[in-house]
């Protein structure tokens, strides 16, 4: 299965919804495409939807974590929702938070510690 995502922009906050699987192949310019919303334009907020995605695996955290990095650095928000089955337990695993990681007390919610 190929990857693909939609990007809508509504003011400053962008929705961004992913199908199919990240691996190596598409992690990078995935992650690229991430930081460049919150470079290009003023942004409050990225909504990165996981529902369609099937699988994903340390490259696609990996650039799921430089993304909310480099968003922060712009003073946005990057929040991962509807990671489900296999990608929710990867994401768990590697530590990348998503919208149902239980916050810890003293960190920002939207920045994985260590990263």
């Amino acid at each position: 299965m190929t990857f693909i995502y939609t990007v809508n922009r509504a003011g400053r906050t962008v929705s961004v919804v992913a199908a199919g699987e990240i691996d190596v192949a598409a992690a990078g310019p995935f992650g690229t495409a991430l930081c460049r919303l919150a470079e290009s334009e003023p942004t409050d907020l990225i909504e990165v939807d996981l529902g369609g995605l099937i699988f994903i695996d340390s490259t696609g955290t990996a650039a799921l974590k430089r993304a909310y990095r480099t968003t922060r650095r712009y003073g946005c928000s990057l929040v991962v929702i509807n990671a489900t089955g296999l990608v929710r337990r990867v994401l768990d695993l590697t530590g990348t938070p998503h919208a149902d990681t239980a916050p810890v007390p003293g960190r920002h919610p939207e920045v994985p510690h260590g990263v």
